[in-house]
Order: C-alpha cells, then sequence, then structure tokens
C-alpha cells in the first residue's frame, strides 16, 4: 500500500445539474424549475480507479481503492500496466515533440542569421527605380 499526498480516495463523483433544485423547498415552498433539461438532472459514478496528474510537482498517480485484506484482482492489475503503458507512450511522445520544436527553435535561430550583400549600392538602386519609373511614365 502506498501513500499519495493528496486527499481524494476515490468514491461517487459525477455532475448534480441545476434541474435537482426541484426537489428542495424555501420556507415550505416548492421550488419550479422554468426550463427542462433533457439531461439526467444528477449523475454519479463509483470511480474505484483512477489518475490523478498533480501539475505542480509533474507527477502522476495511478489509484485503486481496495482493503488491506484484498489482493488486487488480475483485471485491476491489467488495468495499471494499460493505464502506466499509456501514460509513458504519451510521456516520450511529449519529450520527442518538445525536443522538434527545440530543433525547430534553433533553426528559426540560424535562419535570422543569414547575412546578406548588395550587389549595387544605394545610388545605383535608385538609379534603378528613377529608370523603371520613367519607363513607366513613358509606357
Amino acid at each position: 500500500r502506498t501513500q499519495v499526498p493528496f486527499e481524494f480516495f476515490g468514491g461517487y463523483v459525477g455532475i448534480l445539474g441545476y434541474e435537482l433544485k426541484q426537489e428542495s423547498s424555501i420556507h415550505g415552498k416548492a421550488v419550479q424549475n422554468r426550463h427542462k433539461s433533457s439531461q439526467p438532472d444528477a449523475f454519479l459514478i463509483f470511480s474505484d480507479r483512477f489518475v490523478v496528474w498533480d501539475r505542480q510537482e509533474s507527477q502522476l498517480y495511478i489509484v485503486a481503492l481496495n482493503t488491506d485484506s484484498e489482493a488486487l484482482s488480475l483485471d485491476t492489475v491489467q488495468w495499471f500496466h494499460r493505464v502506466e503503458n499509456t501514460a509513458c507512450s504519451v510521456a516520450e511522445t511529449c519529450r520527442k515533440q518538445k525536443q522538434t520544436n527545440q530543433q525547430k527553435a534553433t533553426m528559426k535561430e540560424t535562419k535570422t542569421r543569414v547575412h546578406f550583400e548588395m550587389e549595387r549600392s544605394r545610388d545605383e538602386y535608385i538609379a534603378d527605380i528613377q529608370q523603371c519609373l520613367k519607363e513607366i511614365t513613358q509606357g
């Protein structure tokens, strides 16, 4: 049994919709809904397996509920391996993408350092433009 540095240990998770307000009352008077939803008022599942990502510490926790007296089921052990393999695959893909992005950034830096030299002087360039304008004017 490994301790985790957070206080979520699984259990019921889900959504409770606003439509549940009709199950309550204010000062003994039933609350009515103006709108009806096609979605359920509540949806909960019992989460006995879950993954927690700690962004601050960049740690991934794969967690399954079980009592000290129980051995993990084969299904749970296989689930752990699947999740771990997927997480490692994603981490490897992210690592490769980061390397690729760093290489691209290096290439961009290299491209911005290219030095150009003009074939003509500034005066020659201006004279060429004036000649072009003269020829355009003459048709």
